[in-house]
């Protein structure tokens, strides 16, 4: 595939910040609402009714969760060499 290519500042301010949220604040989240979750449905922290309740809906959550950790960590490496090809082709903003 030819034609022109065209990246300005915007562009590699935007990729930039996309990839911070992927790598630091968006990560370090889901890993914490794991935690938080992995706690609460602990039943020597948590027993009754409602923690039961809670346990049942987490296990899926918490598979959903990991699921989506996994797929960002992929789109960020793909990313990673999308964002290269480009700032080859069309400078190194």
């Amino acid at each position: 595939m030819s034609g022109t290519v065209k990246v300005d500042d915007a562009a590699h301010a935007a990729s930039r910040k996309f990839l911070g949220i992927i790598n630091g604040g968006l990560q370090q989240s889901i890993s914490q609402l794991s935690s938080a979750g992995n706690t609460l449905s602990d039943q020597s922290h948590w027993d009754g009714r409602h923690a039961a309740e809670f346990r049942t809906a987490w296990h899926g959550a918490q598979a959903d969760l990991s699921k989506i950790k996994q797929q960002l960590e992929e789109f960020q490496r793909k990313f990673d060499t999308i964002l290269r090809n480009i700032s080859q082709a069309g400078g190194n903003g």
